[in-house]
C-alpha cells in the first residue's frame, strides 16, 4: 500500500493512496506539478519506506522506485532484579539516522514489547523505569540498539538500578 501526501509536512492535505498489483507497480493520481509530496510505503512483511527526505522541496521527475528491505522484529524484556516483569511501560525506539523510524509500545504483563519491522540500522531505545518502592521518582533509561535485516533480536533488561 502507498499513501502520497502532497500538502505540506506538517498537514495532512490530498491524501492518497494506492495499492500495487502483483509486478509491484502503483500509479498515484491526481497529485499537483510543482506540489512537494511524501510517499510512505508499508506491506506487513517489510520494514516502512517514506520519502520524507527525498521529495520535501520537489516532486519526482517521473518513475519512483522503491526497494523495500525486509524488517528487523526486536523484542524486549523489562523485569525487576528478582526476575519478575515490568508491565505498562512505555517504550521508544528511535532511529540514530532522523526520520527513518519511530516506534512506540508498551510493555505486557509478562514485561515483553515486540516492535516490528523495523528498518536496518542503529536505534535508540529508551523509556521511563518505574520507581522502586518507598521512592517517588523513576529513572530514564537509554541504550543503543543494532538490528540487521531480517533479523529477530531480544533484550532482557533489568530496569531495578540506574
Amino acid at each position: 500500500q502507498m499513501d502520497v501526501d502532497p500538502g505540506p509536512p506538517a498537514g495532512i492535505v490530498g491524501l492518497s493512496s494506492a495499492v500495487s498489483g502483483a509486478d509491484g507497480a502503483f500509479e498515484a493520481k491526481g497529485l499537483s506539478r510543482g506540489k512537494p509530496l511524501r510517499i510512505d510505503v508499508s506491506h506487513p512483511s517489510y520494514a516502512p519506506w517514506s520519502s520524507d527526505s527525498q521529495y520535501s522541496q520537489k516532486p519526482p521527475a517521473n518513475e519512483v522506485v522503491v526497494h523495500l528491505l525486509v524488517g528487523a522484529n526486536f523484542a524486549v524484556e523489562l523485569t525487576r532484579s528478582d526476575g519478575g516483569p515490568i508491565e505498562g511501560v512505555n517504550l521508544i525506539l528511535t532511529s540514530e539516522t532522523p526520520g527513518i523510524y519511530k516506534g512506540d509500545t508498551g510493555t505486557d504483563a509478562r514485561g515483553h514489547a515486540t516492535f516490528g519491522n523495523v528498518p536496518p540500522g542503529r536505534y535508540e531505545l529508551w523509556f521511563i523505569a518505574p520507581p522502586p518502592l518507598g521512592r517517588e521518582e523513576g529513572h530514564t533509561v537509554k541504550k543503543m540498539i543494532e538490528v540487521s535485516q531480517g533479523e529477530s533480536k531480544s533484550e532482557k533488561i533489568d530496569i531495578t538500578t540506574p
